[in-house]
């Protein structure tokens, strides 16, 4: 008789189901989706920082005077982008306008959030302070309690 080596097929059968099941836990220890969602979560950090200069620079530029679309009501932000309604209802819990603020002239190309907003809608929102303060939030964070900053 002779002398035959390999695995059985039970053998690759276990093989195959150790190797399932560790794929699995590491997939699962990494959890793409989050790891995803913290991704754009920085993006809309960084958007929302880069709105806040550009306005700023704007300011400076203009003798402290911010752009037409900015209004100085300290409860009502704007969303930013060039949709003429919709607005109202598109920035989570902040009070917003009805129509966007088209700010593209002014202050340059703005980014927009990275999953559901549009050069329409960007889904950030500014609102310029009765104190002179700019705020410009993100209105989808996603793992984040909220992305805001002031100036």
């Amino acid at each position: 008789m002779k002398d035959v080596r390999g695995f059985t097929n039970k053998e690759v059968l276990v093989i195959v189901g150790v190797v399932a099941v560790l794929f699995i836990a590491v997939v699962a220890a990494i959890d793409p989706a989050r790891r995803l969602s913290q991704a754009r979560d920085a993006a809309r950090r960084r958007d929302v920082r880069e709105v806040l200069m550009a306005a700023v620079s704007y300011a400076q530029e203009h003798g402290g005077a911010y752009p037409g679309a900015f209004d100085a009501d300290p409860s009502g932000f704007q969303v930013l982008g060039t949709d003429r309604s919709g607005c109202e209802r598109s920035c989570g819990t902040v009070v917003t306008g009805s129509a966007c603020a088209d700010l593209g002239e002014a202050l340059g190309r703005l980014p927009f959030d990275p999953l559901t907003g549009s050069s329409g809608n960007t889904r950030y929102a500014v609102n310029l302070q009765v104190s002179g303060a700019v705020e410009v939030v993100a209105c989808d964070p996603e793992l984040a309690a909220s992305i805001s900053v002031k100036r």
